[in-house]
């Protein structure tokens, strides 16, 4: 009877150790399938953060693009105005030498006329 209660106590003994051992092996494979899991998620976020950054970068350009369009255009603009204005301003030149050109013909006019 000893001999089969040592027996029982190391069967027993044994049954926790293997208990023991078992549970740690599930502990260690849960806590790895956990860290794979937040591995996953910190890999999925830094594929989110990358993915929002380049739209972001992406927004960023299309805006510059619609920015230097716009000066493009204002620049075309501008030049079409100082081009108007300098036609303008040529004719308008033109037009005060003609305007000379005949005020110093009546001159010369009127001094013939009295001179005679």
């Amino acid at each position: 009877q000893m001999r089969q209660t040592d027996d029982e106590q190391e069967r027993q003994r044994y049954q926790v150790a293997q208990n023991d051992y078992l549970r740690a092996e599930q502990e260690k494979a849960e806590k790895k399938a956990r860290d794979r899991s937040n591995l996953s998620q910190y890999h999925i976020a830094q594929m989110e953060r990358k993915r929002m950054q380049h739209m972001n970068e992406k927004q960023k350009d299309l805006q510059e693009g619609e920015e230097y369009r716009r000066l493009g255009e204002q620049y075309a603009h501008e030049q079409m105005e100082i081009e108007r204005f300098r036609k303008l301003t040529q004719h308008d030149v033109k037009n005060m030498y003609d305007q000379a050109l005949d005020d110093k013909f009546k001159v010369r006019q009127m001094e013939k006329q009295l001179d005679e």
